[in-house]
């Protein structure tokens, strides 16, 4: 995973997939949940609402599948620096 950036870097890198990964889950979900409503509640709409549901799901497992690289990268980057490598620690007084 080293590519001659800092281990700060991989970190930030690291944590950046998995904040990716949350949101896509998020935002798939609320969108799955709404159209799961208007599947439920609203006239049929045909295709389109059925369309747009199997989309979310996919986005959804896009999400679920960032965040578990995420979660192994992080793992194998503490097993072969430490647990606290390239953390920033605040500055005190």
């Amino acid at each position: 995973m080293n590519d001659g950036r800092s281990l700060i870097q991989q970190r930030i890198a690291i944590s950046r997939r998995r904040t990716i990964g949350l949101v896509i889950v998020v935002v798939a979900a609320l969108f799955l949940g709404v159209e799961a409503v208007l599947l439920l509640t609203g006239p049929p709409d045909g295709a389109f609402r059925w369309f747009t549901s199997v989309v979310m799901v996919g986005w959804l497992a896009v999400g679920i599948s960032q965040l578990v690289v995420a979660r192994r990268r992080r793992k194998s980057f503490e097993a072969e620096h430490g647990p606290d490598a390239g953390m920033q620690r605040p500055v005190g007084r």
